[in-house]
Order: C-alpha cells, then sequence, then structure tokens
C-alpha cells in the first residue's frame, strides 16, 4: 500500500468496520434501502407505522427532481376524506397563495388538487374556496418560518360550512420544496398519487432528502 495511504497493512479489520461501516449504513438508510418502514423512526422516536394510522402519505410522480413521498395530516371535522387513491393528479399552487379570494389561474386550478399557503383567513374558507374553483381536493401548506418540520391539526372554524373534498396538511419546508422546484422547472403543476399505503411499499419508499430522521 502507498505510503501516503491513511490504513497501514497493520490496521487491524475492526479498526478498519470503525472507519467504515457507520459511513455504509448511513448511505443505505439516506437511500432507503436498509430498513423496512416499520423499522424507521421520526427525530422524536415516532415509528413510521404508527403514523401512518392517522396521517396520509402522498407520492409525486412528476417532476423527477422532486419525485417523493410526503407526508399531510388530513383535516378534522370539516372536509372528505381520502377513501381511495387518486392517480396522476395534478398538485397546482393557486394564486393568490392563500387561496382566500377568487383565484386568478381558477382554470388550471379545475379538475387538480389546489396547493395553498395557510394564513389570512380559516382553513375551511381556503377549502370552500378550492371546491368553489373546482379542484378535487386541497392540501395546505404550513407558512410559519419557525415550524418547518411539524404538522398542525386543522380544525372546522366553527361557521357551520362544511365541504366535501379531502383536504390535507404539510410542512412549510415540504411545501416550500415543491413550489421553489415548480418555478424553476416552469410547471404549472406536479403529478402526484394520494393517498399511497406506505406499509404496503416497505423499503421502496423514498422519503425527500431535506427530511431529517
Amino acid at each position: 500500500m502507498a505510503s501516503g495511504s491513511t490504513i497501514s497493512k497493520k490496521t487491524s479489520w475492526p479498526a478498519i468496520s470503525a472507519i467504515f461501516v457507520p459511513s455504509i449504513i448511513f448511505m443505505l438508510l439516506n437511500t432507503g434501502i436498509m430498513c423496512g418502514v416499520n423499522n424507521l423512526h421520526m427525530m422524536d422516536g415516532t415509528n413510521i407505522a404508527e403514523i401512518a394510522g392517522q396521517d396520509v402519505f402522498f407520492e409525486i410522480v412528476e417532476p423527477e427532481a422532486i419525485s417523493y413521498t410526503f407526508r399531510s395530516r388530513p383535516a378534522k371535522g370539516f372536509a372528505g376524506n381520502f377513501n381511495y387513491t387518486i392517480f396522476r393528479a395534478s398538485l397546482t399552487p393557486v394564486n393568490p397563495v392563500c387561496g382566500c379570494s377568487r383565484y386568478i389561474n381558477e382554470d388550471e386550478v379545475e379538475g387538480s388538487i389546489a396547493l395553498i399557503e395557510r394564513g389570512e383567513c380559516s382553513f375551511v374558507t381556503k377549502a370552500v374556496r378550492a371546491k368553489q374553483s373546482g379542484a378535487i381536493a386541497a392540501i395546505i401548506m404550513d407558512n410559519d418560518f419557525t415550524n418547518d418540520d411539524h404538522l398542525v391539526d386543522m380544525v372546522d372554524d366553527g361557521t357551520g360550512r362544511e365541504v366535501d373534498i379531502p383536504v390535507s396538511f404539510i410542512s412549510r419546508k415540504d411545501g416550500v420544496m415543491i413550489k421553489r422546484t415548480l418555478e424553476r422547472l416552469q410547471l404549472l403543476h406536479a403529478t402526484i398519487n394520494i393517498p399511497v399505503n406506505i406499509t404496503k411499499y416497505g423499503t421502496k419508499v423514498r422519503f425527500s432528502p431535506w427530511l431529517v430522521w
């Protein structure tokens, strides 16, 4: 071995493994190869199998740059449910971004899933507006700069309004990455499947690289 190498001929296997094995394990975990979905945990210790029962997951099919699986939290008490998988649906950011007034891009949103930012009006108002604009569902992204990763529970605003389209909530980080990518690629929408059963796919689940485990 060349004299400039960092590992000498006398280096034992335990010493070598101490150097390389942790790096190999990290790479395997990061690519989703090593662990089944039941063995994956969030930073707070929550097992993915535990949250799969209460949250809804969706996957972006196109564009490939953000072709990952995303976690979302369904609305409580005022919207419909994702009772079946919607395949290859368009996920379209609305304009204005908070979706509290009539959409400028209503023609693009019609027949698609509206991507709406939190703020300026209630979750129910956003859902009603999405329904009025012809959206088949709505995904609302957080706007809290101090909370990039955690999901909030969307609850009824007490006005007695109900909508039958499904509505779900995603983190600010996921929403920003989706919108920035679409803007960079000059695309009007992403193509998604929602919901997807992550316990079925196991090691094939491909979470976003910005998601912290």
